[in-house]
């Protein structure tokens, strides 16, 4: 006689969850956008100022500097990119203000010679002047070479860093600016060339380059 066997039941392999992590995406698979977990930082640290020598401020191991303010970090490429153009700049800067000064000091500073027709010497255009108009024009000689002042320390500082990259886009801007500010702009409009032709007594007080105050320092009349 045959005997019924019980047909075993056919069950269905149930689906295993894939892990959650706390980042938000499945784990293994990256969201769209995001970079790899491995990733090569731009540099490492909160900013570092006065490294062991030239060097890079970014890179594999490489740490990175601080530029001039606390926070100022360049972690991002974006950040160090700024950071090399506003460093030209600063060089750039430096030269004008040297410029705009010496043309400044050339047109209000210089002394007026003397009126021969005059009893006293003094010529009569400038009888009704105020005397707040001249010194008028030293607090503006006096305003220009704060801002030179500080652009030139700024400068210092940011040589300091041993950046090579931020070091040499401080040396073209001071390149630039010296080719544009004291040899071309000054052989057009003939800055200096009526202050040669005077005599030593009458010529106006020097006017000091863009140096950095460290090392060339800058004087003023005011």
């Amino acid at each position: 006689m045959a005997m019924n066997m019980p047909t075993p039941a056919m069950t269905m392999p149930s689906p295993t969850p894939m892990a959650d992590d706390h980042s938000g995406h499945m784990h293994g698979m990256p969201m769209p956008g995001m970079p790899p977990s491995n990733a090569t930082p731009f540099c490492l640290g909160d900013g570092y100022v006065m490294q062991n020598g030239f060097q890079l401020a970014f890179g594999d191991g490489q740490y990175c500097a601080l530029f001039l303010f606390k926070g100022w970090a360049l972690d991002t490429a974006g950040k160090y990119t700024g950071a090399v153009i506003f460093t030209f700049c600063i060089g750039l800067l430096l030269e004008c203000f040297s410029f705009c000064r010496r043309l400044y000091a050339q047109q209000f500073l210089s002394p007026e010679p003397a009126d021969t027709n005059s009893p006293d010497g003094v010529p009569e255009d400038d009888r009704g002047a105020a005397p707040s108009a001249h010194a008028l024009t030293h607090y503006v000689s006096s305003a220009l070479y704060a801002a030179q002042m500080v652009l030139a320390y700024w400068a210092m500082l940011l040589a300091m860093l041993y950046e090579s990259v931020i070091f040499t886009a401080l040396i073209l801007g001071f390149l630039v600016g010296h080719a544009l500010f004291s040899v071309f702009l000054p052989y057009k409009l003939g800055v200096g060339r009526e202050a040669k032709r005077r005599p030593a007594a009458e010529k106006p007080h020097a006017v000091g380059g863009a140096g950095s105050p460290c090392c060339a320092g800058t004087h003023s009349s005011s």
